[in-house]
């Protein structure tokens, strides 16, 4: 499978966030992230999960006081913030 990447996001604080890939979604992965850290401008990559279905990831370059905007990342409704309870998952708080 070209570009097969799966990301396994954090359920709550402390866990680990698990990323496995072949190495062509690896290194699709790695050039992607390197167009964020050297501000070039995005262009649409396609990942691909073991059981055949697309999607893409965007990785974004941010600000120290940015990334303070964004919402937690977890996946567990016991390690949000209760204010963060309407908010959307992602990106931005409201």
């Amino acid at each position: 499978m070209p570009n097969a990447v799966h990301v396994y996001g954090q359920d709550a604080h402390h866990d680990p966030v698990i990323i496995v890939g072949t190495r062509e979604g690896l290194l699709t992965l790695l050039d992607a992230v390197m167009d964020a850290l050297l501000t070039r401008p995005k262009r649409p990559r396609l990942f691909f999960a073991a059981d055949g279905e697309g999607y893409e990831i965007d990785i974004s370059l941010v600000s120290d006081a940015q990334i303070d905007n964004y919402v937690s990342p977890y996946h567990a409704a016991s390690a949000h913030d209760p204010a963060e309870d309407d908010s959307p998952r992602w990106p931005l708080k409201a």
